[in-house]
């Protein structure tokens, strides 16, 4: 044993790499002349096997740990080492979390365009002119598109009762937006020789969906001269009366106011304010006074039941806004 002891000295210092490969050979071959040996040289080899074996293990841990050692090293230092035991691990992606390369960006949907069938109105609903007269109408484009869609343009047509009937369009194409409203004008002019009547007249307006028709009434009616006004009056109205008696209480009272105006085409009117209590006044037109004016007569009539001196005021008008006014002084006695 003592002979033995440098022996695993050297060979744990110099241990090759396929030691362990040698070592498990060499024991295989002595357990082939195991069986020829004697009993004594058996139980001799027997415990040189065992000690053998003793000194292979450690020496076989010593060789692995040598060599991990060895690729560790390697590895560290950035040689390239193939370890001849280990497999290579096969490397798996590592996904890249979001966020790390930047903001990313949503996709956003185009938006869908919708068509819908156009509105359209025809103002106003009636109008009414003479034989020839041309007549204007407003004419308002709804777009229901939806907003997605471009703007669309619209055809416009006139439609007339018959052919002699004239139609204007101030457009004869209109672009309107979507979800948005366009106007146009159409003139409409009736022959000179139509009859009064009621006449439909109205526009036709194409979209890309379809057509949409409105119609409007165009009322013909017969001229009528323009009424030739009366000329106003060279004179003015005139209160022809001076004065008016006195009276007294609880007495019967009666007096004349006069006027006239020299035109037989007027109307007069008579107003007579602030008499006593107790006294009325009655007017009468006289329509020709001397053939050739117009007069009014205002009656007043009564029983004063106060007494004083009262300031009767007069005012005679006629139809064409002349103006003529007067004061009396009525005295009226208690006894």
């Amino acid at each position: 044993m003592d002979q033995e002891s440098p022996v695993v000295s050297d060979v744990s210092k110099n241990v090759p790499v396929n030691a362990g490969k040698g070592l498990k050979t060499k024991l295989k071959n002595l357990s082939l002349n195991f069986k020829s040996l004697s009993v004594g040289s058996k139980r001799l080899l027997s415990l040189g096997l065992i000690v053998a074996m003793l000194i292979a293990l450690p020496l076989l841990v010593l060789t692995i740990i040598s060599t991990k050692t060895a690729f560790l090293n390697r590895a560290a230092t950035g040689e390239t080492v193939e370890p001849p035991l280990t497999p290579t691990p096969t490397s798996i992606p590592t996904p890249t979390p979001s966020g790390t390369s930047g903001p990313t960006s949503t996709p956003t949907s185009t938006p869908t365009c919708y068509r819908n069938l156009h509105d359209v109105s025809f103002k106003p609903a009636s109008q009414s002119g003479h034989p020839g007269s041309q007549l204007v109408y407003e004419v308002t484009i709804t777009n229901h598109n939806s907003k997605a869609c471009p703007s669309e343009t619209f055809s416009l047509t006139t439609q007339t009762p018959s052919s002699d009937w004239k139609g204007l369009l101030s457009h004869a194409n209109l672009t309107v937006g979507s979800e948005s409203s366009g106007t146009a004008k159409a003139s409409f002019i009736s022959p000179i020789t139509v009859k009064p009547a009621v006449y439909p007249v109205g526009v036709s307006i194409k979209g890309s969906i379809g057509t949409v028709s409105k119609t409007a009434a165009y009322q013909v009616v017969t001229s009528t001269p323009t009424p030739t006004p009366s000329p106003s009056p060279i004179t003015k109205p005139v209160i022809s009366t001076i004065s008016i008696p006195s009276g007294r209480t609880n007495r019967f009272y009666s007096a004349t106011i006069s006027g006239y105006e020299n035109a037989t085409n007027v109307r007069l009117n008579m107003t007579i304010t602030n008499l006593p209590k107790g006294l009325t006044k009655t007017c009468v037109i006289n329509d020709s006074v001397g053939g050739s004016s117009t007069g009014i007569n205002c009656y007043i009539k009564g029983t004063p039941l106060s007494w004083g001196l009262f300031r009767v005021y007069v005012r005679l008008t006629d139809n064409f806004g002349q103006v003529a006014s007067k004061t009396f002084t009525l005295l009226v006695s208690p006894f």
